[in-house]
């Protein structure tokens, strides 16, 4: 199996979070930029030929992959198994920061575990192995959920700081899921 991992193209909460501010609205639309740059992927993308485009539900993620699926024409798969991780109370700005240099168990008031959301991801990759062998796919979603793909695809533990797995809007990543060993 070859997955085309993507994170969304460029929200104004993305910029607004790059500026150490609390990113607001949860589920922003893409913004001029994040337009652009899924255009551009999707010019990049056009030739692979993709067997299933999943993504979440989120706006910003569920248009860049309308963007790119029009030259693919495909069925989107929504699965809320994509989503970001729920963070609730890190939405303040005095906390966004620590997103990024965390315990693996500290449970943001009313959110999620970063244990509990890599768990739903790593949940996500054993479905995929099941429902998508031998299959091109393209996944479109968040940064958090990249950040634990590529952990798990590099066995990297999910403590500390893990900005160092950043990915860019729009940015994607090729990975080989096979039965028994997973490469980039």
């Amino acid at each position: 199996m070859q997955i085309y991992f993507m994170r969304h193209g460029q929200t104004d909460a993305n910029l607004r979070i790059n500026n150490g501010e609390s990113p607001g609205n949860i589920d922003p639309p893409l913004n001029n930029l994040g337009i652009n740059q899924a255009h551009i992927a999707a010019n990049e993308l056009k030739n692979v030929n993709f067997d299933a485009i999943l993504t979440s539900p989120l706006k910003r993620a569920l248009q860049t992959a309308e963007i790119v699926n029009e030259f693919h024409k495909l069925p989107i798969t929504i699965t809320d198994q994509l989503t970001e991780r729920h963070l609730d109370s890190y939405a303040l700005p005095d906390t966004w920061r620590e997103l990024f240099d965390f315990d693996k168990n500290i449970r943001p008031e009313n959110g999620e575990t970063v244990s509990e959301f890599f768990d739903h991801v790593y949940k996500f990759i054993d479905k995929l192995r099941q429902d998508y062998k031998d299959k091109t796919i393209l996944v479109v979603t968040h940064g958090g959920v990249g950040h634990a793909f590529h952990a798990y695809m590099n066995n990297l533990p999910l403590e500390g700081n893990l900005q160092v797995l950043r990915m860019q809007n729009c940015e994607y990543r090729i990975y080989k899921l096979q039965e028994n060993l997973d490469s980039l």
